[in-house]
């Protein structure tokens, strides 16, 4: 009878954590080799690579897309909605690092393979629009999408009617949505002579740092950008996220309170989340009750047995 209450406990604290742990998935898509207009050199493909390695520390599942083509890219877009959509409990990142447009008050994100573009017809069917992205990690259904977009260099197609500089600004972002450009709309974001684009340096620092929450990440490298551009540069956010007050990713900030000459000192410290046998693949959050630490609910399940 023991033996068998043991492996219903042992049971029940193997699937507990997986049911509250939050899934991550991202995609990540670098194009600088174009055919048709300008190259953009390594940057994007750096940016690319590094975002990549970013999220996979944070405990994302990271597919990639290196210079690709229209094919390429709107399967990848299928494939992360499918995968943020087996669960309203999962947080999903998208990252362009390559060529963008604007045309008549829509956005474009440009694959690499963009010859004979002759009017805003051509550039429609040949080019992944952004509206495209974002609903279809909006029909996904999941709790939050963050999408980054180091995409405001100059438009290569501002010759077309109804073609202008940099991105338009997002009108209805999709609920639970933070989308975040690497310069205003209308504006055209700097290159940089590093390895990284400045607004992706900053933002790979920050997403490196420990006990940060999603807005500060973002908010940081935001200020940076602006900074170190002397105002040039300056990223814009969209936020219509409003799920739990302070979101974390892989990590979050602990107050530990210990009397000293009788008054409260709080430290702060950084505190890696309960996870499952994999725990890279837990997302923390304000939520009390889906922190709650394993061992917790071990010691009072046993005391409910007795």
């Amino acid at each position: 009878m023991r033996l068998k209450k043991a492996l219903f406990f042992w049971l029940i604290l193997s699937v507990v954590p997986a049911i509250w742990a939050q899934q991550k998935f991202a995609l990540v898509i670098g194009n600088a080799n174009y055919t048709g207009i300008s190259n953009l050199g390594n940057n994007p493909l750096n940016d690319a690579n590094d975002m990549e390695a970013a999220l996979k520390n944070l405990g994302f599942t990271v597919d990639k897309v290196l210079n690709g083509n229209l094919e390429r890219m709107e399967t990848a877009v299928l494939n992360l909605k499918r995968r943020l959509g087996a669960s309203r409990n999962t947080y999903g990142f998208f990252f362009y690092a390559g060529h963008g447009a604007q045309v008549d008050g829509r956005n474009y994100l440009l694959p690499v393979q963009m010859d004979s573009i002759n009017d805003a017809i051509d550039l429609r069917d040949r080019a992944l629009s952004l509206n495209q992205v974002l609903d279809r990690l909006d029909e996904a259904g999941n709790s939050l999408n963050i999408i980054i977009l180091d995409a405001c260099r100059d438009n290569p197609f501002g010759r077309l009617r109804g073609g202008a500089r940099g991105l338009v600004p997002v009108s209805r972002p999709p609920k639970g949505s933070i989308i975040m450009y690497a310069t205003g709309p209308n504006s055209v974001a700097e290159d940089g002579n590093g390895r990284n684009s400045p607004f992706t340096t900053h933002l790979l620092t920050n997403l490196k740092t420990i006990g940060l929450s999603v807005q500060d990440i973002l908010n940081r490298t935001g200020r940076a950008v602006r900074n170190e551009t002397g105002g040039k540069q300056h990223p814009q956010i969209y936020d219509q996220f409003f799920e739990g007050d302070i979101t974390y990713l892989g990590t979050k900030p602990t107050t530990n309170t210990k009397p000293t000459n009788n008054t409260e000192q709080k430290t702060i410290t950084a505190k890696t989340e309960p996870s499952t046998a994999n725990s890279n693949n837990v997302l923390t959050s304000s939520n009390p009750i889906a922190t709650e630490r394993a061992s917790d609910f071990e010691t009072r399940l046993l005391k409910e047995s007795v």
